[in-house]
C-alpha cells in the first residue's frame, strides 16, 4: 500500500472518533501491522504506510520521510477512542 493511500485514513479516522469500531477499522484498512495494551482495558494498533527503510540525511532523526505511521487507540468497548499520525 502506498502514500497515496495513506491520505485516505486521515479523512476517515477525524470523522469516526467516537464511532468507528474495531471491527469498522478492520474492515476499512485491514489488519493492523502491531497491536498492543492500550489504557484502561483498550488496545493500540498501528497501521504502517512506506517501507520506513529509507534514512535521509536531511532527516537528522534518522526518520523516513517515505514512511508514516497511524497509532490508533481503542477503549475496552472497541471503540476508537483516538489517533495519532507519526514518522517511522
Amino acid at each position: 500500500m502506498g502514500l497515496g493511500c495513506a491520505v485516505q485514513k486521515e479523512p476517515y479516522l477525524q470523522g469516526h472518533v467516537g464511532r468507528a469500531t474495531e471491527q469498522d477499522v478492520r474492515a476499512k484498512f485491514g489488519e493492523p501491522r502491531f497491536m498492543q495494551p492500550g489504557e484502561g482495558g483498550g488496545i493500540r494498533w498501528v497501521y504502517r504506510e512506506g517501507d520506513g527503510w529509507f534514512v535521509s540525511k536531511s532527516t537528522p532523526s534518522g526518520t523516513s520521510p517515505d514512511c508514516v505511521e497511524y497509532h490508533l487507540s481503542f477503549d475496552s468497548r472497541k471503540v476508537l477512542t483516538d489517533w495519532t499520525k507519526t514518522a517511522c
